[in-house]
C-alpha cells in the first residue's frame, strides 16, 4: 500500500520504483504492467489519476523509454503502459 497524503507539486514527489534485471536494447519492445487500486481518493473521490508510470534511468538524466499515465479506481485492475 503507498499513502499519498497530499498531491505534490511534482510527478516525482510520490514514486514507487523497481529497478529492471536485465540490460534494455535499442529495438526492445516494452510493457510496464501493475495492479493497482485506489483505496481512498482526494475528498472521497471514486478515482485518481497517476500522471506518471514510466520505464526510465533512475539517474540524470532520468529519461523515459516508455511511459504513460492510468486512472485508478475502486476495484483492482491491471494496468498496462508499453512502446
Amino acid at each position: 500500500r503507498v499513502t499519498v497524503s497530499r498531491k505534490g507539486a511534482n510527478n516525482w514527489d510520490s514514486v514507487v520504483e523497481s529497478s529492471l534485471t536485465k540490460p534494455v536494447k535499442s529495438g526492445d519492445r516494452l510493457v510496464l504492467m501493475f495492479e493497482a487500486r485506489l483505496h481512498e481518493g482526494p475528498d472521497k473521490a471514486p478515482t485518481a489519476t497517476i500522471p506518471f508510470a514510466a520505464v526510465q534511468l533512475k539517474a540524470a538524466p532520468y529519461t523515459a523509454i516508455v511511459s504513460g499515465s492510468v486512472t485508478v479506481g475502486p476495484e483492482w485492475q491491471m494496468h498496462r503502459i508499453e512502446g
